[in-house]
């Protein structure tokens, strides 16, 4: 056996990607030279899609089914590679993987705290914390956005990035909100909802989209945490005078510690 005959036996006849990781979102096809037969068949899975990549520009895409590669169905490889009359066999093409499935329940979360003013308490610090979910919604966008030359591109790379844009959007909603700092527990799903909102053109911009927003809990600081715990004591949150009779008799009962 020759090395031509060698090389020839090597050459792909299925290309496909079998998901072991659930962090992966894109994958690129590992293969020496890149070398692909004519009429290779192309196995695309539910919740994925495959794109034909020449010279880093996305050429064709293929949804998830099973497809005989050639020239009718990689029209814009063809084109940019000139194939008026079909291609020789094998042919070179990167091809790129990408994972179309809802990626759930990544952890977001402020590094420090941030700021609002309160229209009783004056500026007030808080921390926040929840989840949220994406997943691709542009696969031609991530790859050239995201992904580039690298092999492959999880979650996780990116988990930073989207934290940092999670918090940013949802310090702009606080800081929209016009009601106390005290009543906030009540309205977690409005916050998520309104800041989910805000990320829409953000995410856009690298492919991928939001599929759920949740804004688990809001930390108070601890004086102000105090100040709920007593209007809750007495019941009367917004009665000015019973608040500030409380506040009397907790003085009274602190001095004579």
């Amino acid at each position: 056996m020759t090395m031509r005959d060698l090389i020839k036996g090597e050459l792909i006849d299925i290309i496909e990607w079998l998901e072991t990781s659930p962090d992966t979102m894109v994958s690129r096809f590992a293969r020496p030279d890149n070398e692909i037969k004519n009429g290779a068949q192309l196995i695309v899975r539910p919740g994925q899609q495959a794109l034909f990549v020449d010279q880093g520009n996305v050429a064709d895409t293929f949804l998830p089914g099973q497809h005989e590669l050639s020239t009718k169905n990689l029209p814009i490889l063809s084109r940019l590679r000139g194939w008026k009359y079909g291609f020789a066999s094998p042919f070179k093409a990167e091809v790129v993987f990408v994972s179309t499935r809802q990626f759930a329940g990544a952890r977001w979360g402020t590094k420090a705290p941030v700021m609002t003013t309160d229209p009783e308490l004056g500026p007030v610090r808080l921390r926040a914390f929840g989840t949220y979910s994406v997943r691709v919604s542009n696969a031609e966008t991530i790859v050239r956005e995201l992904v580039g030359a690298n092999a492959s591109l999880g979650i996780s790379q990116i988990s930073d990035q989207l934290r940092d844009l999670i918090v940013a959007r949802f310090s702009e909603t606080l800081g929209e909100q016009s009601s106390s700092v005290l009543t906030l527990a009540a309205q977690y799903e409005e916050l998520g909802a309104a800041t989910a909102r805000k990320l829409v053109p953000d995410l856009a911009r690298f492919g991928l989209e939001l599929t759920q927003m949740i804004v688990e809990s809001i930390a108070l600081p601890d004086e102000v945490a105090a100040t709920l715990d007593q209007r809750t004591r007495i019941g009367l949150i917004g009665d000015v005078g019973a608040y500030a009779q409380l506040q009397a008799a907790d003085a009274i009962r602190d001095a004579a510690r």
